[in-house]
């Protein structure tokens, strides 16, 4: 899990810095609660529906959610294994 909670935390603390630089610029009204701030972006043409994102980011995402449940399944295939000997 240390993996995946890195890398949530860092594109986490990524958007708020992107969020806070939004606040101080000069349309930091339209960005005090999340309704505002998705209808001003939406209105203004702002919100970039065609670009999904990388290829190399949902590769890693998919990378941490397959090591993350491999070992899942392991551990769960192990301790039946072994409460069966028993």
């Amino acid at each position: 899990m240390g993996k995946a909670f890195s890398f949530v935390s860092s594109d986490v603390v990524e958007k708020v810095g992107i969020l806070r630089k939004f606040r101080s610029s000069s349309e930091s009204g339209q960005y005090t609660t999340i309704e505002k701030m998705i209808l001003y972006e939406k209105k203004n043409n702002l919100i970039n529906y065609k670009d999904p994102p990388s290829d190399k980011v949902l590769q890693k995402l998919f990378q941490i959610a397959g090591k993350f449940l491999l070992q899942y399944f392991l551990l769960g295939y192990f301790v039946i294994s072994n409460e069966l000997r028993l």
